[in-house]
Protein backbone atom coordinates (compact mmCIF):
# COMPACT_ATOMS: atom_id res chain seq x y z
CA UNK A 1 0.00 0.00 0.00
CA UNK A 2 1.09 3.34 -1.05
CA UNK A 3 1.65 5.84 2.49
CA UNK A 4 1.37 9.53 2.67
CA UNK A 5 1.75 12.20 4.71
CA UNK A 6 -1.42 14.22 6.01
CA UNK A 7 -0.35 17.89 7.45
CA UNK A 8 -2.81 20.60 8.45
CA UNK A 9 -2.77 24.42 7.42
CA UNK A 10 0.53 25.11 9.25
CA UNK A 11 2.74 21.86 7.45
CA UNK A 12 2.56 19.93 10.62
CA UNK A 13 2.15 16.22 10.27
CA UNK A 14 -0.81 15.39 11.92
CA UNK A 15 -1.18 11.44 10.55
CA UNK A 16 -0.37 8.93 7.67
CA UNK A 17 -2.81 7.22 5.16
CA UNK A 18 -3.09 4.55 3.32
CA UNK A 19 -3.62 4.11 -0.80
CA UNK A 20 -4.11 1.63 -3.46
CA UNK A 21 -1.34 0.52 -5.15
CA UNK A 22 -3.18 0.14 -8.04
CA UNK A 23 -3.90 3.02 -8.26
CA UNK A 24 -1.16 5.43 -7.32
CA UNK A 25 1.78 2.78 -7.86
CA UNK A 26 0.42 1.76 -10.68
CA UNK A 27 2.33 1.02 -14.17
CA UNK A 28 3.22 4.53 -15.57
CA UNK A 29 2.33 4.57 -19.65
CA UNK A 30 3.88 7.54 -21.15
CA UNK A 31 2.12 6.91 -24.24
CA UNK A 32 -1.07 6.47 -22.98
CA UNK A 33 -0.38 9.83 -21.13
CA UNK A 34 0.51 11.59 -24.05
CA UNK A 35 -2.97 10.81 -25.91
CA UNK A 36 -4.64 11.78 -23.18
CA UNK A 37 -3.27 15.49 -23.04
CA UNK A 38 -3.48 15.67 -26.92
CA UNK A 39 -7.08 14.48 -26.85
CA UNK A 40 -7.92 16.95 -23.92
CA UNK A 41 -6.29 19.74 -25.60
CA UNK A 42 -7.98 18.96 -29.53
CA UNK A 43 -11.63 18.83 -27.42
CA UNK A 44 -11.25 22.35 -26.33
CA UNK A 45 -10.84 23.94 -29.69
CA UNK A 46 -14.09 25.16 -31.54
CA UNK A 47 -13.28 24.95 -34.97
CA UNK A 48 -15.48 27.81 -36.08
CA UNK A 49 -12.35 29.36 -38.19
CA UNK A 50 -13.65 29.65 -41.67
CA UNK A 51 -12.71 31.88 -44.52
CA UNK A 52 -14.34 31.68 -48.36
CA UNK A 53 -12.64 30.39 -51.00
CA UNK A 54 -12.01 31.99 -54.41
CA UNK A 55 -15.33 29.63 -55.24
CA UNK A 56 -17.36 31.29 -52.50
CA UNK A 57 -16.81 34.81 -52.57
CA UNK A 58 -19.39 37.21 -54.22
CA UNK A 59 -18.44 38.50 -57.54
CA UNK A 60 -18.57 38.43 -61.12
CA UNK A 61 -16.70 35.47 -63.08
CA UNK A 62 -16.54 38.53 -66.19
CA UNK A 63 -12.74 38.90 -66.91
CA UNK A 64 -12.10 42.46 -65.77
CA UNK A 65 -10.57 43.80 -69.08
CA UNK A 66 -9.31 42.24 -72.37
CA UNK A 67 -6.34 40.48 -72.34
CA UNK A 68 -4.18 42.88 -74.63
CA UNK A 69 -4.35 46.55 -75.46
CA UNK A 70 -4.33 48.13 -71.66
CA UNK A 71 -1.06 48.49 -71.25
CA UNK A 72 -2.19 46.64 -67.23
CA UNK A 73 -1.13 42.95 -66.82
CA UNK A 74 -2.89 40.03 -67.32
CA UNK A 75 -6.20 39.74 -65.34
CA UNK A 76 -9.10 37.13 -64.57
CA UNK A 77 -11.53 37.16 -62.71
CA UNK A 78 -12.10 39.54 -59.66
CA UNK A 79 -12.21 36.90 -56.93
CA UNK A 80 -9.08 35.56 -58.04
CA UNK A 81 -6.49 35.46 -54.44
CA UNK A 82 -4.31 37.66 -55.72
CA UNK A 83 -6.83 40.58 -55.78
CA UNK A 84 -7.73 42.53 -52.94
CA UNK A 85 -11.26 41.49 -51.74
CA UNK A 86 -10.72 37.95 -53.45
CA UNK A 87 -10.97 34.86 -52.46
CA UNK A 88 -8.35 33.25 -49.68
CA UNK A 89 -5.95 30.68 -51.08
CA UNK A 90 -6.05 26.79 -49.12
CA UNK A 91 -9.28 28.53 -47.14
CA UNK A 92 -9.81 27.27 -43.48
CA UNK A 93 -13.33 25.71 -43.23
CA UNK A 94 -15.26 24.26 -39.70
CA UNK A 95 -13.78 20.93 -38.58
CA UNK A 96 -14.28 18.87 -36.00
CA UNK A 97 -11.03 18.43 -34.32
CA UNK A 98 -12.24 15.95 -31.57
CA UNK A 99 -10.87 12.51 -29.83
CA UNK A 100 -12.46 10.07 -28.77
CA UNK A 101 -11.25 8.55 -25.63
CA UNK A 102 -12.60 4.83 -24.27
CA UNK A 103 -13.25 4.84 -20.54
CA UNK A 104 -10.61 2.19 -20.53
CA UNK A 105 -7.77 4.22 -21.85
CA UNK A 106 -8.90 7.48 -19.81
CA UNK A 107 -8.75 5.65 -16.41
CA UNK A 108 -5.25 4.15 -17.73
CA UNK A 109 -3.83 7.43 -18.01
CA UNK A 110 -4.87 8.98 -14.27
CA UNK A 111 -3.44 5.98 -12.60
CA UNK A 112 -0.28 6.54 -15.14
CA UNK A 113 -0.17 10.73 -14.14
CA UNK A 114 -1.25 9.89 -10.40
CA UNK A 115 1.46 7.40 -10.10
CA UNK A 116 4.24 9.87 -11.78
CA UNK A 117 3.62 12.57 -9.79
CA UNK A 118 2.91 10.82 -6.49
CA UNK A 119 5.88 12.60 -4.64
CA UNK A 120 4.50 16.30 -5.50
CA UNK A 121 0.98 15.19 -3.93
CA UNK A 122 0.14 17.06 -0.81
CA UNK A 123 -2.40 16.31 1.46
CA UNK A 124 -3.97 18.47 3.99
CA UNK A 125 -6.55 17.40 7.14
CA UNK A 126 -9.30 19.80 5.62
CA UNK A 127 -9.32 22.72 3.53
CA UNK A 128 -12.24 25.32 4.54
CA UNK A 129 -12.95 28.54 3.53
CA UNK A 130 -15.48 30.29 6.21
CA UNK A 131 -15.47 34.12 3.91
CA UNK A 132 -13.98 34.01 0.26
CA UNK A 133 -10.66 35.67 0.35
CA UNK A 134 -7.60 35.11 -2.17
CA UNK A 135 -5.82 35.84 0.97
CA UNK A 136 -6.65 32.95 2.60
CA UNK A 137 -5.04 30.86 -0.38
CA UNK A 138 -2.43 33.26 -0.76
CA UNK A 139 -1.60 32.70 2.72
CA UNK A 140 -1.90 29.50 2.85
CA UNK A 141 0.47 28.95 0.16
CA UNK A 142 3.35 30.61 2.06
CA UNK A 143 3.12 28.82 4.65
CA UNK A 144 3.25 25.39 3.17
CA UNK A 145 5.95 26.27 0.77
CA UNK A 146 4.03 25.92 -2.54
CA UNK A 147 4.81 27.30 -6.10
CA UNK A 148 3.08 29.66 -7.97
CA UNK A 149 1.64 26.67 -10.48
CA UNK A 150 -0.65 24.92 -7.42
CA UNK A 151 -4.01 22.69 -8.45
CA UNK A 152 -6.08 22.21 -5.29
CA UNK A 153 -8.30 19.09 -5.23
CA UNK A 154 -11.44 19.23 -3.00
CA UNK A 155 -14.00 16.23 -2.49
CA UNK A 156 -16.84 18.75 -3.20
CA UNK A 157 -17.48 22.05 -4.88
CA UNK A 158 -17.13 25.24 -2.80
CA UNK A 159 -18.38 28.28 -3.60
CA UNK A 160 -16.03 30.35 -1.40
CA UNK A 161 -13.05 28.67 -2.65
CA UNK A 162 -14.14 28.88 -5.92
CA UNK A 163 -14.22 33.10 -4.93
CA UNK A 164 -10.69 32.88 -3.19
CA UNK A 165 -9.07 30.92 -6.20
CA UNK A 166 -10.09 32.95 -9.07
CA UNK A 167 -7.78 35.58 -8.59
CA UNK A 168 -5.18 33.85 -8.30
CA UNK A 169 -4.27 33.03 -12.18
CA UNK A 170 -1.46 30.40 -11.62
CA UNK A 171 -3.26 28.32 -9.41
CA UNK A 172 -6.75 26.08 -9.79
CA UNK A 173 -8.91 24.05 -8.44
CA UNK A 174 -10.81 21.08 -9.20
CA UNK A 175 -13.04 18.27 -7.47
CA UNK A 176 -11.86 14.63 -7.10
CA UNK A 177 -14.02 13.14 -10.12
CA UNK A 178 -13.02 16.54 -12.63
CA UNK A 179 -9.16 16.02 -11.98
CA UNK A 180 -7.74 14.90 -15.42
CA UNK A 181 -4.13 13.90 -16.79
CA UNK A 182 -3.36 17.32 -18.35
CA UNK A 183 -3.76 19.43 -14.86
CA UNK A 184 -1.97 16.53 -13.08
CA UNK A 185 1.15 16.75 -15.36
CA UNK A 186 0.76 20.81 -15.61
CA UNK A 187 1.02 22.02 -11.87
CA UNK A 188 4.00 21.52 -9.98
CA UNK A 189 2.15 20.66 -6.71
CA UNK A 190 -1.06 18.62 -6.55
CA UNK A 191 -2.67 19.47 -2.74
CA UNK A 192 -5.57 17.48 -1.89
CA UNK A 193 -7.44 17.37 0.91
CA UNK A 194 -7.85 14.07 2.91
CA UNK A 195 -11.79 13.13 2.07
CA UNK A 196 -10.57 14.20 -1.70
CA UNK A 197 -7.80 11.43 -1.85
CA UNK A 198 -9.86 8.97 0.12
CA UNK A 199 -12.78 9.59 -2.20
CA UNK A 200 -10.46 9.50 -5.73
CA UNK A 201 -8.98 6.41 -4.07
CA UNK A 202 -12.29 4.83 -3.67
CA UNK A 203 -13.57 5.64 -6.70
CA UNK A 204 -10.72 4.25 -9.01
CA UNK A 205 -10.45 0.99 -7.07
CA UNK A 206 -13.72 0.00 -7.76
Amino acid sequence: MAEINVINKDGVEIEKIKLDDSTFNGKVNDNIMQFMVRALLNNRRAGTAANKSRAEVHGSNRKIFRQKGTGNARMGRRRTPLRKGGGVTFAKKQRDFSIKVTKKVKRQAIISALTSRFGDFVVLDQLTIEVPKTKEIFNLKKRLGLPLKTLLVVKDSDINLDLSVRNLGSTKWVTQNYINVFDLLYFDKIVFTKDAILELNKRMAV
